[in-house]
């Protein structure tokens, strides 16, 4: 009886393996004819495989010439000064994180890169499900699934080739190991997460200290072992490149336009000093709100709590963070996610709409760019919807979360972090 169940387990295993690999190999077909072949080099990801690929070759990637290459292959022609200047603005070690792709013709690199932003998508629904114990009929993982999918800002970093799916899927994989209790590998992906580490500049803090509070110092010791060895390695091929990028980024928030609700807002105040204190006080204030939840929640010892604040971090960073485009919003669905597990119960009449509005989210993210264009043109008004996507989703997902957590705290689940599977 074992030896037949133990086969066909392994037929099974067997199975899915090869249905997996027909299922990729289909998508980069379709992806290449599609996409690739079709725009050629005008990715996103160009910037990224390029710089990986100087790093690689033993050389900076932080030089004009770089630059102007990646601008000749991204746009077709070298950047205007009020364009995007596509400097090479991440750190070195992300030749490391994308290896192999490097080495690959940009065609081959591209078309895989893209493939992957759809597995890596799956695994966020998968891993996020599992750190939240999250038990649900398959109407509502069609559900969560389509949301993920459509979700407008899912779909601009996938065409596009960003990188943001990569960090989601990698924090949904630190709360899953943290629930595990697998804090070498939870520590691990958040240090490979800080590839992209303005979206790190709440989140990390956050998860370190609740490592520290309840003494789970492998988080700490595999964050700290991982980040020196991701440093040390591309110092071996180029040198000091932490001088490097620090003078890419010094011109980057200047001809991005990068911003934030609270770099947005506090511009309809009538004064310079005015908006200048909106600006620093709104920050402040959404940052003392994270660090007083950590206080509240200091010796707590339940992974939906975690994710609870995690979450609040999540919409914080997008809030505060001055970001490029809109690129990174596809973070919100780690909010979105939590809501709907923690409302999902709930039977106030609040809380249904809330529930309902959260399940809304990809809808609303597309009426964003619609409906409220129309809206500004007859009102007369200068319409920006990267602006305006920066404003509403955020706010509506952070309107949410407070009522989850001032309503009753927030449910608890009941799976030990450290037992749980």
């Amino acid at each position: 009886m074992i030896t037949i169940t133990t086969q066909n387990r392994s037929l099974k295993f067997i199975i899915v393996v090869v249905l997996l690999a027909l299922l990729l190999t289909l998508s980069a077909w379709i992806v290449e004819r599609q996409l690739v072949s079709t725009r050629h080099t005008h990715f996103d990801f160009y910037l990224l495989w390029r710089g990986s690929q100087e790093v690689l070759a033993g050389r900076s990637p932080y030089t004009d010439a770089i630059m102007l290459d990646i601008q000749r292959h991204t746009l077709g022609h070298p950047a205007a000064p009020d364009e995007n200047q596509y400097r090479f603005v991440y750190p070195a070690y992300l030749a490391l994180i994308l290896f192999p792709l490097p080495l690959l013709p940009f065609p081959v690199a591209a078309t895989w890169w893209l493939v992957w932003q759809l597995l890596l998508l799956t695994l966020f629904i998968i891993f996020l499900l599992r750190a939240l114990d999250w038990h649900i009929g398959l109407k509502t993982l069609l559900g969560l699934t389509l949301m993920a999918i459509s979700f407008r800002y899912t779909l601009i970093t996938f065409v596009w080739g960003q990188s943001s799916i990569f960090i989601l899927c990698l924090l949904a994989a630190a709360l899953w190991l943290w629930r595990r209790g697998l804090d070498l590998w939870c520590g691990a992906c958040l240090a490979i997460a800080t590839v992209k580490p303005q979206l790190l500049l709440v989140i990390l803090p956050v998860w370190l200290f609740f490592a520290w509070r309840q003494r789970r110092w492998q988080v700490w010791i595999s964050f700290g072992v991982t980040m020196g060895v991701l440093i040390f390695l591309p110092w071996l091929f180029i040198g000091n490149w932490i001088a490097g990028v620090w003078s890419q980024v010094r011109p980057y928030w200047g001809y991005t336009g990068a911003s934030a609700l609270m770099t947005i807002l506090p511009r309809f105040l009538p004064s310079a000093p005015l908006r200048t204190a909106g600006q620093v006080g709104g920050s402040l204030a959404l940052l003392g709100y994270v660090a007083w939840l950590c206080r509240q929640k200091r010796d707590m010892a339940d992974t939906g709590d975690l994710a609870l604040i995690l979450a609040v971090a999540v919409v914080v960073t997008l809030m505060v963070v001055p970001l490029s485009w809109a690129y990174d919003i596809v973070l919100c669905l780690f909010p979105v996610f939590l809501g709907l597990e923690q409302l999902q119960s709930h039977r106030e009449p609040v809380a249904r709409a809330l529930y309902g509005v959260l399940w809304l989210t990809s809808v609303v993210s597309w009426l964003i760019n619609t409906l409220l264009p129309l809206a500004f043109d007859a009102m007369g008004w200068k319409y920006n919807v990267w602006t305006a996507d920066k404003i509403i989703i955020p706010a509506l997902i952070f309107v949410v979360l407070i009522y989850i957590l001032h309503h009753d705290g927030g449910r608890r689940s009941q799976v030990s972090p450290i037992l749980a599977v």
